[in-house]
């Protein structure tokens, strides 16, 4: 799956109110991914740099 077109295809089908199928689904994973990831990176350099 492309993830180039996920988001771009997503906010296509909901505004046009086409089916959206599948790609909600996986673009909302691949931004709670990233948060998460971005969450506990920041974690870590915050208790490594404050120790």
């Amino acid at each position: 799956m492309p993830t180039e077109s996920m988001g771009a295809d997503s906010v296509r089908a909901l505004l046009t109110g086409t089916p959206v199928g599948n790609n909600v689904i996986f673009a909302l994973a691949w931004c709670a991914a990233i948060a998460v990831g971005g969450y506990v990176w920041g974690l870590r350099s915050f208790r490594a740099s404050s120790a």
